[in-house]
């Protein structure tokens, strides 16, 4: 028995010694610090989680098992991402040797092993297993199910078969693509094993339906609890399906809006576009559906192009390549010794030849197999059905792995007992393989510029600006064309206080995208800042009279126009701000303090300036020192000097109480002005 688990443990210390050797080299790197993109979502999730806020306040958006998995490894291990870290490769190095015992089940002791082995130095697992993602969870949990599904095929119990539907669930809740392997489990229960009786069969596919309701349950019940909708896990397929095949779609992510990919834009966009295009409110529900008839839509109309798309995205299922999200793998691999030596010998384009080998090599036993088989379709035809990433993919390879493991076992089976001819048909299969998956689509460098930049967004999160600057102008020299890097990059030469730089920065963003105002709010802000106000207010201009400016630009166009003396423009523009953004007390306090102190009469308007300014102090503390002076300016204009006085001198109490030196002589000119009886000017 112990020698039994001697593979096991052999292929888990192995897996574990490489993990833990690439994350002390990955230390090296920006972007192992701090999490961006998908990871950050999932590391800010997993904080609220483990503050208490246990449901949430929405229907599902991403696959929520890993936040919450997060989550608990934080309340136990606490937030260091080491710590995390650590934790992951653990887990990853155990479902090497999980798929040494599918192995073991499905094939033989020696195909477990080099099973085991094949994933325990796969490179994109061992990377899988450091970031701050779902694969590694993932893994586990596609392991762990690889190997009851050998167990069910030898002997299918209730409770095997039970945990088997458990298992999946638990799967869905991490890759919710993986919904597809429900129907095809539950159709290899009841009548791929016709061994069994039918009533063998039913209990099994009853058992299996109990351990997926028993995960999946909980989770309705909350999305109907907190978002009034019944969905079964999220709200995102209808939009992930348009991503991959809308008119816009080219087999890998492209955001619905360009330049706003990261997923703290994607739900709102495609809330945002989905409700303009229908004229109402919708439900989560109702914008996946919209977003799922948009695709179809686009299918029915150009049905050969969407032919052409779905062959160009099996492709890249089975190509070597794996395409990134914010992490890149050849971007780390630049920086580790252990994924560059790796990755050499092994990556996709060596495992899935295999893999294909191994199923020649065992079609005498393909009944057996075919559940395995089933599996493999289903996921591939997941990832096909939307668009590829090589996290998407990654559930393919521990059932890649096991092929391929029987497919070396069996191949030198062969070449030992001399049996040339039966390596005919695997060997034809393998050379024919290798130059399918090896055919160069994306070269290794395709997003190095997009990994100098999210390395220059971690230096920025840390404080590092001068090196964040100097990513993003690599970033531009391999890709100089990336608006988002020339505004990033203008962003952290504002901050280093380089306002000429980061000016022709914002300028070159405004070049190759003018229809975007921020990039001139940008220009506009940096120019007042160097009291550069007549160009401030030019380019202020131009981004309000860009489509869709928001109350940011109007209230900046505001400033600059007040200090050029463009009184009328600069009350025009506090009202549009003061329309854009209601609920925003400096807008209302600016406005109104305009209106009671303007030099010109034709502007001023004592009315409304108390008006707003009665309605501003009743929302705002007592002590509210900017509430009680546009307050106090307003009564004075409008002759009320005994409650102007009172008004000032509270606030004069309030900045002496602060210890503000510079505003109670503020205040004391004021105060004097309305003893004399007179409406406060100030001096421009």
């Amino acid at each position: 028995m112990i020698g039994a688990w001697l593979p096991f443990a052999a292929i888990l210390l192995l897996a574990f010694a490489f993990r833990f050797a690439y994350l002390l080299e990955a230390t090296a790197l920006p972007l192992f610090h701090t999490p961006i993109s998908d990871a950050q979502a999932y590391w800010d999730w997993s904080d609220r989680i483990a503050a208490g806020d246990w449901l949430g306040d929405s229907v599902f958006y991403q696959a929520p098992l890993y936040p919450y998995f997060l989550a608990l490894v934080k309340l136990v291990v606490g937030a260091d991402p080491w710590n995390v870290r650590l934790i992951q490769i653990a887990l990853g190095s155990l479902a090497c040797g999980v798929l040494f015992l599918a192995g073991r089940e499905f094939f033989s002791r020696r195909a477990g092993i080099v099973a085991g082995v094949l994933l325990a130095l796969y490179p994109p697992a061992i990377f899988f297993d450091t970031l701050i993602q779902k694969a590694n969870l993932g893994l586990v949990w596609m392991t762990l199910l690889l190997w009851l599904l050998a167990r069910v095929q030898k002997r299918a119990g209730a409770w095997r078969t039970g945990a088997t539907g458990l298992l999946l669930g638990l799967l869905m809740l991490t890759r919710e693509e993986t919904l597809l392997l429900v129907p095809v489990l539950a159709v290899w229960l009841l009548v791929g094993r016709p061994a069994r009786s039918i009533g063998r069969r039913a209990l099994g596919l009853g058992a299996f339906g109990l351990g997926l309701a028993l995960v999946l349950l909980p989770v309705v019940w909350r999305n109907a609890n907190v978002g009034g909708e019944l969905v079964l896990t999220t709200s995102q397929a209808g939009t992930n399906f348009y991503i991959g095949n809308g008119p816009k779609a080219v087999g890998i992510y492209v955001p619905l809006k360009p330049g706003r990919g990261d997923p703290s834009y994607e739900r709102a966009d495609a809330i945002d576009l989905a409700e303009a295009a229908l004229g109402r409110e919708l439900t989560p529900q109702e914008v996946s559906s919209y977003w799922f008839d948009a695709a179809f839509a686009q299918i029915r109309s150009h049905p050969v192009q969407w032919l052409g798309l779905l062959l160009h995205k099996a492709r890249l299922l089975v190509n070597w390549y794996e395409i990134p999200d914010a992490e890149d793998l050849y971007f780390f691999e630049r920086s580790s010794h252990v994924l560059r030596v790796l990755g050499i010998a092994l990556h996709l384009g060596v495992l899935l030849p295999l893999a294909a080998a191994g199923a020649v090599l065992c079609s005498a036993r393909w009944r057996e197999l075919a559940v395995l088989y089933a599996v493999l379709g289903a996921l591939a035809c997941g990832v096909i059905g939307f668009y590829l990433m090589a996290r998407y993919r990654y559930p393919l390879v521990p059932g890649l792995a096991l092929l391929g493991g029987a497919g070396l076992v069996a191949g030198f089976e062969r070449v030992r007992a001399r049996r040339w001819r039966d390596l005919a048909p695997a060997g034809g299969v393998l050379v024919a393989a290798l130059a399918l998956c090896n055919v160069t689509i994306y070269a290794r460098d395709f997003q190095l510029a997009q990994s100098y930049h999210n390395s220059g967004v971690a230096l920025e999160q840390q404080h590092r600006l001068a090196e964040a600057a100097s990513a993003y102008r690599e970033a531009l020299r391999l890709q100089p064309s990336v608006v988002e890097t020339w505004s990033a990059l203008g962003e952290a030469l504002r901050k280093l206080k380089r306002s000429d730089e980061a000016i022709d920065a914002f300028q070159e963003a405004r070049r190759l995208q003018p229809e975007e105002w921020r990039h001139s709010l940008q220009i506009g802000v940096l120019w007042l800042e160097q009291q550069e106000f007549e160009r401030a207010v030019g380019a202020l201009r131009r981004a309000t009279a860009t489509a869709g400016a928001g109350d940011e630009a109007w209230k900046a166009l505001a400033s600059a126009a007040q200090n050029t003396g463009r009184w009328r423009e600069a009350s025009d523009a506090w009202r549009r701000a003061r329309v854009l953004d209601p609920a925003d007390p400096a807008t209302q306090q600016e406005l109104a303090f305009l209106l009671a102190t303007c030099p010109d009469p034709a502007v001023r308007n004592g009315a409304e300036a108390l008006a707003i300014a009665e309605a501003v102090a009743a929302q705002a503390d007592a002590s509210d020192l900017g509430a009680l002076d546009v307050l106090a300016a307003a009564q004075a204009e409008n002759g009320r000097f005994d409650a102007a006085l009172s008004t000032i001198r509270r606030a004069r109490g309030a900045a002496e109480q602060r210890g503000d030196t510079a505003l109670v002589q503020a205040l004391l000119q004021r105060e004097a002005t309305y003893a004399q009886r007179r409406p406060w000017r100030p001096a421009h």
